[in-house]
């Protein structure tokens, strides 16, 4: 099991810092880091990556980007914290930028229902792996699966339940290739979640039946 938990309520660090969720030898490395207000991301090693501004707000080209906004292919070399500074989720990427970064403000986005009854959606990205926002109503559970690649959720309201372990906001989980799992929430839950990488190689993310991320 992979398993990380952050209290999202505590101050954003005075200085760049950056809180590794995954071992170095894994795919998709992904990390919680806060930017200080006027500071750079400059100093990561891997200049694309996909974010979630978790707190905060950072800019990036004269654009600022507040709490809930997913960008897409972002080059960290140009994003700077914001008045507050920011805190931020973000996986590393090996896709070339094409075209420029896929932005998803909170006021843009249309919900759709999921397949699991309770639950919603929005498909934020499915270019390289998909990036999907969920939102669970009390009660909404799914029932025992697994995938064929891996998947991770980040919680950032309410708590997911999976048999006896529980995940409140803040906690990030990876789920491996074939693991099965079967997440319910009992109070309003709002997760992240990206999967379809670590696919087979016959197989690419657009290929992930829809069932499976809902």
């Amino acid at each position: 099991m992979h398993h990380e938990h952050l209290d999202l309520s505590a101050p954003i660090a005075r200085k760049l810092n950056s809180i590794s969720l995954t071992s170095p030898e894994d795919v998709l490395p992904t990390s919680v880091v806060d930017i200080p207000s006027g500071e750079s991301f400059s100093n990561s090693s891997c200049t694309t990556h996909d974010l979630f501004v978790l707190t905060g707000s950072v800019s990036c080209a004269n654009d600022m980007y507040e709490a809930g906004t997913y960008v897409g292919q972002a080059d960290v070399r140009r994003i700077i914290g914001g008045p507050e500074g920011a805190r931020l989720l973000c996986w590393s990427i090996d896709t070339p930028l094409n075209g420029g970064p896929v932005i998803e403000r909170p006021e843009d986005r249309a919900w759709v229902n999921g397949v699991t009854q309770g639950t919603s959606m929005v498909s934020m990205n499915d270019s390289h792996h998909k990036v999907i926002l969920t939102s669970w109503q009390p009660g909404s559970r799914m029932k025992p699966h697994n995938h064929p690649g891996c998947e991770d959720f980040f919680v950032l309201t309410g708590e997911i339940i999976d048999g006896q372990d529980r995940y409140p906001a803040g906690s990030w989980r990876r789920w491996r290739i074939g693991e099965i799992h079967a997440p319910l929430s009992r109070t309003f839950t709002r997760a992240l979640v990206i999967n379809g990488y670590c696919l087979p190689d016959d197989m690419s993310s657009k290929d992930v039946d829809r069932s499976y991320i809902d």
